[in-house]
């Protein structure tokens, strides 16, 4: 621990590393050792705040940007244990407000003429927010999203202030898509905040920059999905935006990110969507390019719709057969998407095996084969 206090930052960093590592180890040997789980508190103990005080103290930036990531990796790997105290908890979201504030140490180190001298630095800066922000999502998952909720109530408002008209490009693209994460890692818990963020998430989806639309868009998606009820009575709005965006929009990780949202909106509340008018349009657009993971969130609509008997799926069925087999079969979907599907594709040919044998053969010879494989079970 003495080397993190080393003149040198490539030295700082170094310690820092193997500190982080030393604990990541400790945890996955405590359940499998005689008080692995106290010499693990023990180590927490000694190594939380030291690498509060660097991100606090420490002026160089990158060695914050190490503290930072290293905290996130813990995180991710001893959570229970890192959450299980209090000052750990309270430690570490000071530590985060305090960068989303610029009051670290190595954030007021230079002046303003030499901020604008130096883009790398600039750059740097923009980073240390981002590893900052980024452990929100982990400590909300970590804690699980009710215990979570408090801390939250106190770093939004410093999320949200860089989602403003004036801020950078950078700074609403990092913020929306780390509001975005923490909805998914909050989950129902996010019930509360839902009202505040549809206002964020919908303006964001208006913006000029794509990245932002697309981190916007898939934050509405996810927080329909998760919000539920609480955002019933902002579904005419949403889809209105919605409906306005994918007329116009040219941005192809936009696009499949409103076919994600459009279809966690359908599957949280299928009755106040119109189907019928979307439907048609959302599968045209697949399989999707660009954000392949949101292909998984479109099948398991279809799935729903066409387990539900709506009245929009039978006239798409050519459509959603020549879709299909161009997925079944690959990365572009997951093994528990591509149940469902074959799901959907045997089920259409024994309700009406001449009539799917029909569809077949016009569909090229390697996706027919394809969907042949599925009725017999062998994609």
């Amino acid at each position: 621990m003495e080397l993190i206090e080393y003149p040198a930052s490539n030295i700082r960093k170094a310690a820092l590393c193997c500190m982080g590592t030393i604990c990541r180890v400790l945890s996955r040997a405590q359940n499998a050792v005689d008080n692995g789980g106290e010499v693990f508190a023990k180590a927490l103990e000694k190594v939380i705040p030291c690498f509060i005080n660097i991100i606090n103290t420490d002026s160089e930036r990158t060695v914050v940007m190490a503290a930072l990531e290293t905290i996130n990796e813990m995180l991710k790997e001893g959570s229970s244990s890192m959450v299980s105290e209090q000052s750990h908890v309270s430690s570490i979201t000071s530590a985060i407000r305090n960068v989303l504030q610029l009051k670290t140490a190595c954030q007021d180190e230079d002046d303003e003429d030499d901020y604008d001298e130096d883009p790398q630095q600039a750059e740097h800066d923009e980073m240390l927010i981002e590893y900052a922000g980024e452990i929100i999502p982990s400590l909300a998952k970590a804690m699980g999203g009710q215990a979570f909720g408090p801390y939250l109530a106190g770093a939004l408002p410093l999320l949200v202030m860089k989602t403003k008209k004036t801020c950078t490009v950078a700074e609403k693209s990092f913020s929306i898509g780390t509001l975005s994460e923490i909805v998914i890692a909050m989950e129902d818990s996010i019930q509360p905040f839902a009202g505040h963020l549809v206002q964020v998430f919908v303006q964001g989806m208006q913006e000029e920059d794509p990245e932002v639309r697309s981190n916007a868009v898939f934050g509405i998606g996810v927080l329909a999905e998760h919000g539920k009820e609480t955002l019933f009575t902002h579904y005419p709005v949403i889809l209105s935006v919605i409906s306005d965006l994918i007329g116009k929009e040219d941005d192809q990780c936009v696009i499949d990110n409103i076919c994600g949202a459009v279809a966690r909106l359908v599957l949280t509340n299928t009755e106040a969507v119109p189907v019928a008018q979307v439907l048609p349009r959302l599968v045209q657009l697949l399989p999707l390019k660009e954000d392949q993971e949101e292909n998984n969130t479109v099948f398991k609509c279809i799935h729903h719709l066409y387990g539900s008997g709506h009245e929009a799926i039978p006239s798409l069925i050519p459509q959603l057969l020549a879709v299909f087999a161009q997925v079944l079969g690959t990365t572009q979907i997951k093994e528990e998407t591509q149940g469902l599907i074959i799901q959907i594709i045997q089920s259409i040919h024994n309700q009406s095996p001449d009539e799917f044998n029909r569809l077949l053969t016009a569909l090229p010879q390697d996706l027919a084969v394809r969907l042949s494989a599925a009725v017999c079970g062998s994609s």
